[in-house]
Parts: C-alpha cells; sequence; structure tokens
C-alpha cells in the first residue's frame, strides 16, 4: 500500500473549477495585447462580411448560406478555444 497521496488524487473537477472561477476577474482584464487582437479580427470578420456583400443579387441564398456558416465556424472557434483555456488552466493543477 502507498503511504503516500498525490495531491492531484485529492483535487477533483469541482475544486478546480472553484479556483478557475475564482480568478475569472482577473483573467477577464484586458491587455493592450489583447485589444489589439480583438481589432485585428473584427477588421477581418468585417472584410468577410463585405465581401459576402458583393456577391450578387442573385445569389441571396448563397450570400445567406455564406454568412450562417462564417457565424457557426465563428462561435465553433469561441466553444473551441474556451475548452482548451479551462483544459490547460485545470491541467496546472494536476
Amino acid at each position: 500500500m502507498n503511504k503516500y497521496i498525490e495531491i492531484s488524487d485529492c483535487l477533483n473537477e469541482s475544486i478546480i473549477d472553484s479556483l478557475f472561477y475564482a480568478r475569472e476577474d482577473k483573467l477577464a482584464q484586458v491587455t493592450d495585447y489583447e485589444k489589439s487582437l480583438v481589432k485585428k479580427s473584427t477588421k477581418t470578420y468585417d472584410n468577410v462580411l463585405k465581401a459576402i456583400n458583393n456577391v450578387p443579387d442573385g445569389f441571396i441564398e448563397v450570400r445567406e448560406n455564406l454568412f450562417n456558416t462564417i457565424e457557426k465556424l465563428t462561435e465553433t472557434l469561441r466553444e473551441e478555444s474556451g475548452y482548451y483555456s479551462k483544459k490547460y488552466y485545470s491541467s496546472r493543477f494536476s
């Protein structure tokens, strides 16, 4: 029998979640670098919307499908980013 206990054995997901949410305000502070990333992504998104709007009027369904597909992709990327951020943050405690 091993009389040593790994700290990772004592941590469960609810504790890790509690630690993550306790630091949530600090994590939410936006740095200048993050502001530049948001500005860059906003400009890119605006350029994509301009390109979609330049699709001729005869292709309204194509335009709508492009817009919906990009919206779904954007949401998926946000969800994926949030998942990996939490995963790597949590891994520091295990």
